[in-house]
């Protein structure tokens, strides 16, 4: 099995640290300073086009779950997974959230902030699973 890194935003060290490890990574953009807006809490429609070419099969998204939900076809299911408590420092795009949920096939919330916000955008109509955390 073939892994590739797909990041929406990332630094010259983190990808630096994948090619230590041996992952290599596709990066639809790369600085070496905060990136605003961040792809983590703004829907992107061209980062949506960019990441469809790269999804070749069955995927799992984190972060990128709701560009991936634009890109996928139809027939290729969608494994999503939050970690964070969801917010919006720009402005809210809970309505876009909510459209891209509609796409995901199972949802992993990743403590009780995800799993609560999930739930609002309608993913806990047996799509949601409770997610383990690791450190």
């Amino acid at each position: 099995m073939a892994t590739t890194l797909l990041a929406g935003d990332a630094t010259a060290p983190g990808m630096e640290l994948a090619a230590r490890y041996g992952l290599p990574v596709d990066a639809y953009r790369v600085r070496d300073r905060q990136m605003l807006p961040s792809l983590q809490w703004t829907p992107s429609p061209g980062f949506a086009r960019w990441l469809g070419p790269a999804l070749p099969g069955p995927t799992w998204c984190t972060r990128t779950w709701w560009a991936a939900a634009r890109a996928l076809p139809p027939d290729v299911p969608l494994v999503a997974s939050e970690h964070n408590h969801m917010c919006w420092p720009a402005r809210d795009h809970t309505p876009q959230a909510r459209a891209a949920g509609r796409r995901v096939d199972m949802f992993f919330a990743h403590g009780p902030a995800a799993a609560a916000w999930a739930a609002r955008i309608g993913l806990d109509d047996g799509r949601l699973r409770g997610g383990a955390r690791r450190w």
